[in-house]
């Protein structure tokens, strides 16, 4: 049996009537329980305290290396250093790139540790970000 249009129209627009006065049910979000030592070395990061920030991603490394966490905070400090070495601020905007520059020391110790990563044992999603920093070396030597 063939619904008419006219009907069909009618059950769509009471459903999405239902759905749009029926109340809300607030999402909730648990709660993330960092250390103390990783909030600060966020901020210090966002403060510009780079080195500061370096060796509270060690500690925390330190205290528990099968854990996460200190890694992703020390690939923040890099990708920060990197970020601030390849910008450019002009006319109140950043252009990090637009332009290519000469390797300097530090770039060869990123690239051999991102090397050493990619040739050692390790989880493959940091290889993968190993690779992906390979990668944006590159493409800012213009390569």
């Amino acid at each position: 049996m063939r619904i008419r249009t006219e009907y069909f129209r009618l059950i769509i627009c009471l459903a999405l009537a239902a759905c749009a006065l029926s109340p809300a049910v607030p999402a909730r979000a648990s709660e993330l329980n960092l250390p103390t030592d990783a909030v600060e070395a966020i901020q210090l990061i966002y403060v510009g305290k780079l080195e500061d920030a370096f060796r509270l991603a060690r500690k925390i490394e330190a205290a528990r290396p099968e854990h996460p966490l200190g890694y992703l905070v020390e690939a923040d400090i890099l990708w920060w250093r990197i970020y601030c070495k390849w910008s450019s601020r002009e006319y109140n905007t950043i252009d990090a790139w637009s332009h290519t520059r000469p390797t300097d020391e530090d770039d060869v110790k990123d690239l051999a540790l991102a090397d050493k990563v990619i040739a050692s044992g390790a989880p493959d999603n940091l290889k993968k970000i190993a690779q992906q920093e390979k990668a944006v070396a590159a493409k800012g030597k213009g390569q």
